[in-house]
């Protein structure tokens, strides 16, 4: 069984950028630090100020995110659960035979390299999701693979999926 964040609002991709930047800002004001010996003492309180200032930033940051991507999915071979932060069941549903399922040619783990990292920052994010559709009824499902345990249980419900087959495109 496949778990993960559910992702409803677009929004989170670009507060993910976001929190990138945040993280990556400290490291400036701890290069300022480590030779405070050199400094003058305006330049050491300006950068123990930008520190505090990023942290409290990326504090907010991280709240808004959670705020975002409050509720879970869980996936398995013939169902998709919806669940909220507490692991109350929201809904459930079922994989009918009959459906077209849409997904990723290849799920991969977000900001795993430099070159992610570059593309994050450029706005161009890794998105991950399942397109449901049956009948006249599409369903979009997006999510964060937080583990490569969750990456390998996703890869091994699509392989299930052809096994059983149903009808996967590829995206």
């Amino acid at each position: 069984m496949f778990k993960g964040t559910l992702i409803e609002d677009e929004k989170y991709y670009k507060l993910r950028s976001k929190q990138l930047l945040y993280i990556m800002l400290p490291s400036i004001a701890i290069g300022l630090l480590v030779n405070f010996y050199q400094m003058p003492i305006w330049v050491t309180i300006g950068a123990i100020i930008f520190y505090v200032a990023t942290m409290i930033f990326t504090l907010r940051n991280q709240k808004e995110m959670v705020k975002i991507a409050n509720k879970n999915i869980e996936i398995n071979s013939n169902q998709i659960i919806l669940k909220d932060s507490s692991g109350n069941l929201l809904e459930t549903i079922t994989i009918k035979s009959d459906a077209t399922i849409k997904i990723k040619e290849n799920y991969q783990m977000a900001q795993e390299t430099m070159s992610d990292i570059k593309e994050e920052f450029k706005g161009n994010v890794e998105k991950h999701f399942i397109l449901i559709k049956h009948e006249n009824e599409e369903r979009r499902f997006d999510f964060v693979i937080s583990s490569y345990y969750m990456l390998n249980q996703l890869n091994k419900i699509v392989k299930l999926w052809q096994k059983e087959n149903y009808k996967i495109e590829y995206v």
